[in-house]
């Protein structure tokens, strides 16, 4: 006989919790900088950074240029748990940095700038797709600028279809974070259930669950035919994160068939986690059938 642990323990333990200092995504990321641009370290002097603007994305700074970025404040107020040792910008990377004017610095020299977010107001970029990341990071610029809410999520809602992973990422957790996703989003969000990035199946799953989770009436065809998909998900998807999301949004689709499939997740997956959140769901269900009968 299988012993089943407490269900707030269970749940506990196998939903995601949020991690102090984990990176947000990008639109949050650049929101309170009033200036975003991209540059690589010159040089340094009086405890200054001297950084050569390359791609200027918001602010009032002319490309080409030289600036100095202090780093002494963000390096002092630091979680030194986070970042031992600080931060460092190293000749021959470039950066993208959020900042806002420090000072006008010594008659002669550049203008001065501190870091927005402190330590966290920095970032490289890759090797490999800077391009794709200032291109992305453009874009999300561009959107906060509307004046217009309506607007700036139809665009949003329009960078799930644009094909580019930085920016679809972005959008899926924009839509959760502000729980703006309803039914007219579920067929955009079904195809990206086989994206190959795993970030991105596991956000897909994770906001068709919040939108399926939602008071509504009896599911369409569209809605039925999740079912086969999100049990695709949870049962063979290689990443775990995507089968705890696919796991979760098939117990708020609800239907029959759910509760053998949460059954055989919570006896079959090789991860611990996916099987005690299947148990628990499956337990979780059995009590409020059990309730129903009751009355």
């Amino acid at each position: 006989m299988r012993v089943v642990p407490t269900l707030a323990v269970v749940l506990a333990a196998a939903s995601p919790v949020p991690v102090a200092g984990a990176p947000q995504n990008l639109y949050d990321w650049i929101a309170p900088a009033p200036i975003v641009l991209t540059g690589e370290r010159v040089g340094s002097a009086d405890r200054q950074v001297t950084v050569r603007v390359r791609d200027v994305l918001r602010g009032e700074v002319a490309p080409g240029t030289t600036i100095r970025v202090a780093l002494r404040q963000a390096n002092r107020s630091r979680d030194r748990d986070l970042h031992p040792a600080g931060i460092q910008l190293r000749p021959g990377v470039s950066y993208t940095l959020l900042l806002e004017p420090g000072g006008a610095g010594k008659r002669g020299t550049e203008p001065a700038y501190e870091l927005v977010r402190g330590v966290q107001g920095v970032r490289a970029l890759p090797a490999e797709g800077a391009e794709a990341l200032v291109g992305a990071l453009a874009t999300l610029v561009a959107i906060q600028a509307q004046s217009d809410d309506r607007r700036s999520w139809e665009e949003i809602h329009a960078l799930l279809e644009r094909g580019e992973p930085l920016l679809i990422e972005t959008a899926l957790d924009l839509h959760v974070k502000f729980r703006r996703g309803d039914a007219g989003l579920i067929d955009t969000l079904r195809p990206l259930l086989e994206h190959p990035a795993a970030a991105i199946r596991e956000r897909a799953a994770g906001l068709l669950g919040q939108i399926l989770g939602r008071p509504r009436g009896e599911p369409g065809a569209e809605v039925a035919a999740l079912r086969d998909e999100l049990a695709a998900r949870a049962r063979r998807d290689p990443a775990t994160p995507v089968r705890l999301a696919a796991v979760r949004a098939l117990d708020a689709l609800g239907g029959e068939g759910v509760l053998t499939l949460l059954d055989q997740i919570a006896d079959d997956d090789p991860d611990q986690d996916v099987r005690l959140l299947a148990e628990a769901l499956a337990l979780e269900r059995r009590r409020g059938a059990a309730l129903a009968g009751e009355d």
